[in-house]
């Protein structure tokens, strides 16, 4: 629910088709831009001082447009991605910084820029900022070992690029006049731009992946047009032939064309809130080491190019540089091998650590590979298993270790866990036999492990040890059935001498009745009742035990058909109350067809039993339909049942009021709680004192399955 104030969210496909069609604007403005741009340059190409005019105002308009666009983009980004937008958008202002002073001396001065000029200072800085917002620009946040690695990467590509400038622009140099300041700050921008985008690609390769990557080709792009333009630009300063309406005027406007395109798709880039860090490739580090080797062939390649220009002034050059590159090499390697070691200690000690928390656990944890070959395993699983951790590694955990007729269930299990990847709870129960021959008995949780890209790996188990509970329990289980076979015994062989009881008593009766006075009847009369409330007694004992001790049907039952049986077990209560029993329609269940007619007959006669001697009985028998069960409601007009004892009266042998008032033995509503629970239901009442009683009790649909109680 939103919360007052807060604008209604919009619908995700609405919101995409919004930045799609604004993303399609924007595109169309910059082809737009790009068109007329070139057109200009066309028409005007003739005219020296307006194609002055022209390009200077379209390549300051261009990198201010573009600046704009970074930065805006930085303002909706977060984190990394805004520190790496703000590089991006200063390097095109220091870009336009740059062109300010052009134009100042172009259009304001009207004389030309001189070389090198304030304005050099801003064009140069856009390559280095660029650089500094591609190192922000990243799939992941570096680690120091990563930020050792590319610092030194990115000192062999700055030795490498000004080794290629000095073997390619090596002729041009000798034979210039200009100054060493005109020629160095010549050379400097090849160097800085070709270093920018040699670092940027191998940055691209190493450290993004994804949506990223596409937003990074773009700007890449930007970068690799103004390289060779800059790089061009350089030749045409050397040899004094650069002139506005130039052939490479268009192509700046180009670059940052593609860096304004960028922004927008960093814009209309999902950004989730729960957007996690994409962690390197395993072959990352295999990409990194071919880094210096690519570097060092380029080099080789240019001097075999250029072989026939180097003589010992070249060679003298570039010693300096071939010296640094050796230096940053080696100090690379020394630094990345101590870095490497310090993180495979780091990972010992950490992996040491996470098994020190893991043998403190009381249970069984391990570790299995998708074949379900033991990777991990802690000292409580080792004891159980009956070996030593370092002999379990490597091993088949079923096969090894589990019952054969288990076996089959558990690898399903594991088959499960790695499909699904958590099963919210689920187990499965496993024998175990493990070294010392001892069965023990498990009971398993799992859930599935992951690779570093994201795919199923493996699974961790928790497994306890439930052999003493089981034991217990079956141990009880039998106590249990000796104990209700006693009862069973017990009152099957009182009902014996009670008949004998009330036969005995009868023939007293009947021979000697006449020879007996009133008190003696009395007296006979009282043993004859006592002997068959005992009778009823042990009846409804057998029939609770009868209960508890048998198996349970689970069949699809007509309930009518079962209420039906019951009335006409009750026919006789039923004539002499003269009550009215009104049943609706009943459905088909799954119960069992006898022990669903006990539950009808106890709470039928329990109505008639407890009915109000002011008016006449009116029993009504209804069931309505619940999701997957029926709730079946038996409701009368008798005496009613105060709420404090609703829980009482389905006790063994409770009873509410006296047995001279209301006969019975209190085992009927214990048997219905007991019956309906044995077939998956249950049973609860509703009742007004003065008003009567309504129990409710409920049983599967025919539609479901249920798990019905077996004798415990």
């Amino acid at each position: 629910m939103e919360s007052p104030g807060t604008p209604p969210s919009k619908n995700p496909l609405v919101a995409l088709s919004e930045a799609a069609t604004l993303r399609g604007v924007h595109l169309m403005a910059v082809f737009l831009f790009l068109g007329v741009f070139v057109l200009g340059e066309y028409i005007l190409l003739k005219n020296q001082l307006a194609t002055h005019v022209w390009a200077d105002g379209f390549w300051t308009l261009s990198s201010l447009l573009a600046a704009w666009r970074c930065l805006s983009t930085a303002r909706q980004a977060s984190g990394r991605d805004q520190a790496a937008w703000t590089f991006f958008g200063a390097g095109c202002l220091s870009w336009f910084f740059g062109m300010l002073a052009w134009d100042y001396y172009e259009l304001v001065e009207q004389v030309v820029t001189p070389f090198p000029a304030i304005s050099d200072f801003g064009f140069m800085g856009f390559a280095p900022l660029f650089l500094i917002g591609g190192i922000f620009y990243s799939s992941h946040s570096p680690t120091a070992g990563d930020t050792l690695r590319h610092v030194f990467n990115l000192g062999l590509i700055i030795c490498a690029t000004i080794i290629g400038a000095i073997i390619i622009l090596y002729d041009a140099v000798v034979t210039s006049t200009e100054s060493v300041l005109y020629l160095t700050a010549a050379l400097a921008y090849p160097v800085l731009y070709v270093s920018a985008l040699l670092f940027g690609l191998s940055w691209l390769l190493l450290r993004l992946w994804g949506e990223k990557r596409k937003v990074y080709l773009l700007l890449l792009g930007g970068l690799a047009v103004h390289t060779v333009v800059d790089t061009l630009y350089a030749f045409s300063l050397l040899g004094r032939t650069y002139e506005a309406g130039h052939f490479l005027d268009p192509f700046w406007v180009v670059g940052f064309a593609l860096f304004y395109w960028a922004g927008v798709e960093e814009a209309a880039r999902p950004h989730p809130a729960d957007e996690k860090p994409i962690l390197p490739s395993s072959f990352m580090p295999g990409r990194q080491s071919l880094l210096p080797g690519i570097a060092l062939l380029g080099a080789l390649i240019l001097a075999l190019i250029f072989r026939e220009t180097l003589d010992p002034g070249a060679l003298s050059l570039l010693l300096p540089f071939a010296v640094a590159f050796a230096v940053l090499l080696i100090l690379g390697e020394w630094g990345t091998n101590r870095m490497e070691r310090r993180l495979a200690r780091a990972i010992t000690w950490e992996s040491a650590r996470a098994q020190r928390y893991l043998d403190t656990a009381q249970i069984m944890l391990v570790a299995l590979d998708r074949e379900g070959h033991i990777l991990k395993i802690n000292r409580k699983g080792a004891r159980l298993l009956g070996r030593s951790d370092n002999e379990l590694t490597g091993l088949a955990f079923a096969a090894s270790f589990l019952l054969e007729e288990d076996r089959a269930a558990f690898q399903d299990f594991q088959r499960r866990v790695m499909s699904k990847g958590d099963l919210e709870g689920e187990e499965v129960e496993v024998r175990l036999r493990p070294n010392n021959g001892e069965e023990k008995i498990l009971t398993v949780q799992a859930s599935a492990t992951f690779d570093e890209d994201g795919a199923v790996d493996g699974a961790l188990f928790s497994a306890e040890d439930i052999t003493a509970r089981k034991h217990a329990e079956q141990e009880l289980m039998r106590s249990n059935q000796d104990l209700e076979q006693f009862a069973y015994l017990a009152s099957h062989d009182l009902q014996e001498p009670l008949r004998m009881i009330a036969s005995y008593m009868k023939l007293v009766s009947r021979r000697f009745g006449d020879k007996l006075d009133g008190e003696a009847l009395e007296f006979i009369g009282f043993a004859e009742d006592g002997a068959k409330r005992m009778s009823a007694l042990i009846h409804d004992l057998l029939q609770y035990s009868r209960v508890q001790r048998q198996g349970v049907s689970s069949a699809l039952v007509s309930s009518e058909m079962a209420a039906r049986t019951a009335l006409a077990m009750l026919a006789r209560e039923i004539e002499i109350t003269s009550a009215e029993v009104v049943m609706g329609d009943l459905p088909v269940v799954r119960a069992d067809k006898t022990l669903l007619s006990l539950v009808f007959q106890n709470l039928i006669g329990n109505a008639l039993k407890y009915r109000s001697p002011e008016r006449t009985p009116k029993i009504r028998v209804r069931a309505a339909r619940q999701g997957k069960i029926w709730v079946f409601s038996i409701q009368d007009n008798g005496i009613g049942i105060d709420a404090q004892y609703f829980d009482r009266i389905f006790g063994i042998f409770q009873r509410l009021h006296r047995r001279e008032d209301v006969p019975g033995t209190g085992i009927g509503l214990s048997l219905v709680q007991k019956i309906t629970e044995r077939l998956g239901g249950r049973v609860w009442l509703d009742s007004k004192v003065g008003e009567g009683t309504t129990f409710h009790f409920t049983i599967p649909a025919a539609d479901e399955t249920v798990d019905v109680k077996s004798k415990t």
